[in-house]
């Protein structure tokens, strides 16, 4: 192939990770990295240059032949070449390179955007090698010279490099998810080493608390588990604590195969009951075979909304899964206790399963005839006072605090509803129970004092009673007296209620990162139907809408993407309904619960419902394989436009003023990217890297560009002064580090009015100028994105405060641990995927 016929593909953008250049494409699931040849390659003409390089950058797909078609940019600043200039070694310690920074090759070069002076900048290639390091030849300066001093003011003034010490860390806990593995891999291995075995147990059978986490899971990194927890605080209780003469209770939670192992070689064979949901099931299987392949007679007992309860999937289970012994149903803590009341345990066969027949709320297989045993169902505990607490009664003083961020408050059990889709601890259309509000009072003490950032709370309807109104005001009276709260995370009541705002209300006045979750699934009355969810009514929710729009309170929803009975035209139905109301939308991809009523075969066989290998919906009677995966991107797109929020004021503009509803640009638009992405090189990689990366290679303008252009070739939209202040108002109020301070725009036309305009909203053309003031009080420009991230997504914080927010959404953020940031590399993985 002739040198001279090669030159860089148009949509490649080289931007910088980890301190290294790389180039990427749209076609690339993730970015290339560059040495300093393939960098002049990709910068300039291919004459002379070796042939091994140019056939590597083209198998690469980074040089195409023929001359590829370069935009020519207008009005293009230049930055002045310094020449073979090197700076000092110490200018990372006092300068970090934009993460928006992107180079994109054109007829002048490599050229960047810089968003700071609105403008696209010429860029020599001696600067992007200066800015990767010294040359091969060239000696590391020890002192500034005035040309360097003079490149880096001039980079800085570009918003191309920012100074370290400019007000940078925002308020952030560290998240301990690596410190926790760690943890839970052998962090017991010391405390295990210094006990003394035999004198511990003294002839007593050892009893384990089990809940392999999946460390690819990080919902469950750093979290105390509230089960495994009451199991242990119930069987140390039971009975005024008769268990603990027959019985050692292991005081460790062991959350790795790795500890379970090592923690049954200290004790030795004995009862192991297995925490299981959808997070902890493989590693307890794995846990569970190898427990057998030491010593046959451990007892594996495996509960949880994950244990199989359908007698038939059960049985199949656990003739699959010998390993596994003994299955419960429903709530566990007193059939925990019957079971180790009941068992006789022989020192050379273990357990005499003859015994479990008596025990009520188990599965099990008989030994004689491997046939499936269901015992009686045990009724549900009908005072929770009965109910030993691990917080009150020290069973979580075992754990390291400076592990933890996470803890889990249960306040009351059960939820009326029946949702098909839905298993809530086997515990679904049953009566609330609650516990005694002192029980809560000071579960939540111990949590204010352990230094807790994140609360979950596992009620089923939480704010469904009014004294939740008081729970909440406990909640936020710890988050102020011992300041590490910083988030609540909860299922909300699922009819509007005025409890629920007065609880977000407390929540925001706290300043702590929580709001108004609707858990709706779907508006469509024929899915609703389907999924047993239409006694709950629409008119309920639209009310709850209208109260916290007039308190400029924080709400988002919930939604299910592939619900039996769902289609894609509902689909889109729902994502417009909620763009038109202002409400963030949280989609998932719907999976089978294996206790669901979802799961029944005869529900299955009814609606003819695949599944793929993890439970996730691939098929039903109302829509295809093909379909969902169209539901799944177009979420993806337009979780990017809209709860991201980078085309979310363009999408107001295109519908209130030109007649195009939001939801078929977005479909338009996502077909437009599939057909052809390499003409959309800014929206493809923010589709597939934002949510992880939160940057965007050459900053939010490009991307905007992309969007506008086909919205002119589509939709025959014009450039006029009207579009322009849209777009610099929606570039303004998207997070960068070049807008760590307030910030005013003057805009050709009165956006704040516009919006603000309702049922008398005029065409912004006939507005008059306008301002707009931009703040950050929560520190999202000086996020490092491979540093921080947002704990809780429901509400995707990437806005800046402006006079255009309806309400002010507290955020709080967690710090990756330097292990992930040093070996994470970015890989492409849509958003839309990545919702479940």
């Amino acid at each position: 192939m002739p040198e001279e016929n090669l030159s860089t593909t148009p949509s490649c953008l080289v931007t910088m990770l980890k301190d290294q250049w790389v180039a990427w494409l749209p076609e690339l699931d993730s970015p290339i990295v560059l040495d300093e040849a393939s960098i002049r390659v990709l910068a300039g003409p291919t004459e002379g240059i070796d042939p091994e390089i140019l056939g590597r950058l083209s198998e690469q797909g980074l040089l195409i032949s023929g001359h590829g078609e370069k935009e020519t940019r207008s009005n293009l600043l230049t930055i002045a070449d310094p020449g073979e200039l090197v700076l000092p070694g110490d200018w990372r310690q006092r300068y970090r390179v934009n993460h928006h920074l992107a180079l994109e090759p054109h007829t002048q070069g490599f050229v960047a955007y810089s968003s700071l002076q609105r403008c696209y900048v010429s860029m020599p290639l001696s600067i992007v090698s200066a800015l990767t390091g010294p040359g091969i030849t060239s000696p590391v300066p020890a002192e500034w010279s005035t040309a360097s001093e003079s490149l880096v003011n001039t980079l800085q003034d570009y918003g191309f490099l920012i100074p370290r010490n400019e007000g940078y860390t925002p308020v952030v806990r560290k998240n301990e998810a690596v410190a926790f593995a760690r943890y839970a891999v052998g962090g017991v291995s010391q405390a295990l080493q210094e006990r003394n075995a035999e004198e511990d147990l003294a002839g007593r059978i050892p009893v384990y608390f089990t809940g392999c986490i999946d460390l690819a899971m990080d919902m469950s990194y750093g979290y105390l588990n509230l089960a495994l927890g009451m199991l242990m605080a119930s069987a140390k209780a039971y009975d005024e604590g008769r268990l603990n003469e027959r019985y050692y209770l292991v005081p460790h939670f062991l959350m790795s195969p790795a500890s379970v192992v090592e923690a049954a070689q200290t004790y030795g064979p004995g009862i192991v009951f297995f925490s299981n949901y959808i997070w902890a099931y493989k590693g307890n299987l794995n846990a569970a075979a190898q427990l057998k392949e030491i010593d046959p007679r451990f007892l594996n007992v495996f509960g949880g909304p994950q244990a199989p309860t359908y007698t038939d999937v059960a049985g199949d289970m656990l003739k699959e899964h010998p390993h596994v012994d003994v299955i419960v149903r429903g709530e566990g803590e007193i059939t925990a206790c019957d079971l180790l009341d009941q068992v006789a345990w022989q020192s050379a066969t273990g357990v005499d399963f003859n015994v479990l027949q008596s025990v009520p709320g188990l599965i099990f297989l008989d030994r004689n005839n491997n046939d499936i045993v269901r015992t009686e169902d045990r009724p549900r505990v009908r005072d929770l006072s009965d109910l030993r607490s691990p917080y009150m009664d020290g069973v979580f003083d075992s754990v390291p605090r400076e592990i933890l961020y996470g803890a889990t408050l249960e306040t009351n059990r059960g939820c009326p509803y029946g949702c098909t889709f839905c298993d809530w601890g086997s515990a679904t259309k049953q009566k609330i129970r609650r516990f005694d509000m002192e029980r809560v009072r000071a579960e939540l003490e111990w949590i204010g004092q352990a230094g807790i950032s994140v609360l979950f709370i596992a009620d089923a309807n939480f704010g469904v009673f009014k004294r939740d109104i008081e729970i909440a005001e406990m909640i936020a009276e710890i988050a102020g007296r011992y300041g590490s709260l910083k988030q609540v995370v909860t299922n909300y009541a699922k009819n509007a209620t005025g409890t629920l705002t007065e609880i977000i209300r407390i929540f925001a006045r706290a300043g702590l990162a929580s709001e108004g979750i609707i858990s709706i699934q779907t508006r469509d009355t024929q899915t609703l139907e389907v999924i047993n969810r239409d006694n709950i009514k629409n008119s309920r929710y639209d009310e709850l809408l209208d109260v916290f729009r007039s308190e400029r309170l924080p709400l988002s929803t919930d939604l299910m993407i592939g619900l039996p009975g769902a289609t894609t035209k509902s689909f889109k139905q729902d994502l417009q309904h909620y763009f038109e109301n202002g409400v963030q939308v949280k989609a998932y991809l719907t999976r089978m619960l294996v206790n669901s009523p979802m799961a029944d075969p005869d529900y299955r066989a009814e609606h003819r419902i695949e599944t793929d290998e993890r439970g996730f919906m691939r098929s039903c009677s109302s829509y295809t394989v093909e379909e969902r995966d169209y539901m799944l991107d177009l979420f993806g797109l337009f979780s990017l436009a809209v709860s991201y929020g980078l085309l979310k004021y363009l999408l107001s503009y295109l519908q209130w003023d030109k007649g195009i509803l939001a939801i078929d640009f977005v479909d338009a638009l996502l077909t437009e990217i599939q057909t052809r992405p390499s003409e959309y090189p800014h929206i493809c990689w923010t589709l597939g890297f934002l949510d992880s990366q939160l940057r965007s290679p050459g900053g939010w303008r490009p991307v905007l560009e992309e969007a506008t252009g086909f919205a002119e070739r589509r939709f025959g939209l014009s450039r006029d002064s009207a579009l322009e202040a849209i777009l610099q108002a929606q570039e303004a109020v998207l997070a960068d580090p070049d807008k760590m301070a307030e910030r005013y725009y003057d805009l050709e036309h009165d956006v704040v009015s516009y919006f603000r305009g309702g049922a008398s909203r005029r065409p912004l053309s006939a507005y008059g100028k306008g301002t707009l003031t931009v703040k950050d009080p929560y520190g999202l420009c000086r996020m490092d994105p491979t540093l921080h991230y947002q704990y809780d997504t429901h509400s995707v914080a990437w806005e800046l405060q402006s006079e255009l927010n309806d309400v002010d959404r507290p955020v709080f953020f967690l710090e990756k641990d330097n292990l992930i940031v040093r070996t994470a590399w970015p890989k492409r993985t849509p958003i839309g995927q990545r919702a479940w």
